[in-house]
């Protein structure tokens, strides 16, 4: 089908259902002004910004019902298939994202190399097999069991699944990795939060999402069913630091780089 008419012809016969965002989970603010329209195929996907802090959200939205089945039989479409080969491409796309992402932490100084790695989000494992390249030891998890079979087969401690999976206090991580994940999260709190609890004392969270002031994520469309947050470095530093982190570098792609504040209560606006 054409991109969005099976979302479109679901959403027609109640298969996928749509609701309105009650509260912006930054500032709890309950006020939204029209802010965009997109089109995803046969799809309006209309974007609001909170009227306190400007963070962008899809609304209305999935519900989050609908949201788990969307990724179950839409999703994989819309990012280009599934199959050995597809596996295959999106393996060396990671390694390469990784090598990116690898070269990205270099220049703000963050040193990394001989500790625990953990991405929440692995897909099929290439961004970590840059960083083992690395002298990492690395971790990771995804939703997609065929995902996580791909990435251990090639040697990766990887596990199906979401936050269950992030590493316990006793062996917590000295880098983790959220890379186009905090914009699909219903909850990006909760996320947030235990990603924090996951995290070395001195260990570092990396964020990176579509940025909208990034011509690049223009012009790739950015706006479909599963991205429900939109992001400036602002608004995502505000949700981040929102959640018992201080902000230490970042640009708009969005990129950032944060580590844990000890005097930050988890979960107070900053706002």
């Amino acid at each position: 089908m054409n991109e969005g008419l099976a979302v479109f012809a679901k959403s027609l016969i109640g298969l996928y259902r749509w609701e309105p965002l009650r509260s912006c989970p930054n500032c709890e603010a309950d006020r939204f002004a029209p802010h965009s329209t997109h089109r995803f195929g046969p799809l309006a996907i209309r974007l609001r910004s909170c009227g306190s802090c400007g963070l962008v959200a899809q609304s209305p939205r999935l519900t989050e019902p609908s949201l788990r089945r969307f990724y179950a039989s839409d999703y994989h479409a819309h990012q280009g298939g599934r199959g050995a080969a597809h596996a295959a491409g999106q393996f060396e796309r990671g390694m390469r994202r990784g090598a990116y992402i690898v070269r990205w932490l270099d220049e703000q100084g963050i040193r990394f190399r001989g500790g625990l790695v953990f991405e929440l989000g692995c897909s099929y494992g290439g961004v970590l097999e840059a960083f083992r390249r690395e002298g990492c030891r690395v971790q990771g998890c995804d939703v997609s069991a065929e995902a996580v079979a791909y990435g251990a087969a090639r040697g990766l401690d990887l596990a199906a699944g979401s936050l269950e999976a992030l590493p316990r206090a006793e062996q917590p991580a000295d880098l983790i990795l959220l890379s186009h994940v905090l914009e699909h999260v219903a909850d990006p709190q909760r996320l947030l939060q235990r990603m924090r609890a996951a995290l070395a004392p001195r260990g570092v969270l990396y964020v990176e999402v579509p940025g909208m002031r990034n011509p690049r994520t223009q012009q790739r469309r950015y706006a479909q069913p599963a991205h429900l947050w939109y992001f400036t470095l602002e608004t995502a530093r505000r949700v981040v630091e929102a959640n018992g982190f201080r902000f230490m570098s970042g640009n708009e792609v969005v990129q950032g780089v944060f580590c844990p504040d000890a005097e930050a209560p988890v979960g107070a606006s900053t706002t």
